[in-house]
């Protein structure tokens, strides 16, 4: 499966435009395009991070290269003109999704790799988390870089160059207090070998919706 992940701000004072605009247009517009599976959103919840965590399933990387979705993203809506320039301190990569154990929570902690792809143990990730209180999936992403290079349309209106990701570990909970204890224990004690300490942060779902629901 492919991943689109994506992080980023909202211009001050255009909050509740922008979340309307994923609401009511930017969301589903996505979803129409042939390959993309389901779109979620997430607010943080700590300090210091972007404002929204959004993802997008899709059958494979592919589908972010396909001539459907390059049309949409060369073809801005009015409502995207206005809104894609509002958009702060984003990053965006196209990811493969590696792993996947468990199911989808109400909370997520992302912890981001950009210096490389980490080492990683699966067996170690898989039994640590199915056996965590509270912790009911993780999934595991890696870049792929040639799809999150393509130059759009879109790209261009928001100003400036997207920052990216070399991976992610993404951790599905359904207690908000024990994925925070569960994040903190794995920086502590990683189940990856990496010279880099990775950015973690918390966030709780917002918005989802399927391709099978419009």
């Amino acid at each position: 499966m492919g991943i689109l992940a994506i992080w980023h701000d909202l211009a001050i004072g255009r909050e509740d435009e922008m979340l309307d605009w994923y609401d009511r247009e930017h969301h589903p517009e996505r979803l129409s395009v042939p390959g993309f599976l389901s779109a979620r959103r997430y607010e943080a919840l700590d300090e210091g991070v972007e404002r929204l965590f959004i993802r997008y399933e899709v059958d494979s990387p592919g589908v972010l290269a396909s001539e459907e979705y390059l049309q949409r993203v060369n073809n801005p809506t009015p409502w995207s003109l206005l809104c894609q320039p509002l958009i702060r301190n984003n990053s965006r990569t196209v990811c493969r999704r590696v792993a996947n154990f468990g199911w989808a929570g109400g909370y997520v902690a992302a912890i981001r790799f950009t210096h490389g792809s980490p080492a990683l143990d699966l067996a170690q990730v898989e039994h640590a988390s199915m056996a965590a209180s509270g912790i009911c999936g993780v999934e595991y992403w890696v870049a792929d870089s040639a799809a999150t290079a393509i130059k759009t349309d879109e790209k261009r209106l928001r100003g400036k160059d997207d920052r990216t990701i070399d991976a992610a570990l993404v951790v599905h909970a359904t207690r908000l207090h024990k994925l925070r204890d569960f994040t903190a224990a794995w920086l502590d004690n990683p189940p990856w070998s990496s010279t880099e300490k990775p950015r973690a942060a918390h966030f709780s779902l917002s918005f989802e919706c399927t391709q099978s629901f419009l």
